[in-house]
């Protein structure tokens, strides 16, 4: 089993050494995502990221979700004031 490999980054092209072979020493093991964050991930690359691009999909998806919650709050305050 190989025990890194190196790496181009999908999203930005930066070259990264992964270590498939000890999880524990990848880059990647030291971000955690959620599972609908690494779904998110899966789902728009096919490789591995470098951690910078790691820590910036995962901000930008924790600011897209708060966008979405206060978006429902402020939807739902409008309904109630609407409704008096």
């Amino acid at each position: 089993m190989v025990l890194h490999a190196s790496k181009q980054c999908g999203r930005c092209g930066a070259e990264f050494v992964c270590n498939p072979g000890a999880i524990t020493e990848c880059q990647c093991s030291a971000i955690v995502l959620t599972t609908a964050e690494r779904s998110s991930i899966a789902s728009n690359y096919d490789d591995c990221l470098c951690i910078q691009c790691l820590r910036a999909l995962k901000a930008e998806m924790n600011i897209a979700f708060k966008s979405e919650k206060l978006n429902e709050k402020f939807t739902l305050i409008t309904k109630t004031l609407s409704n008096r």
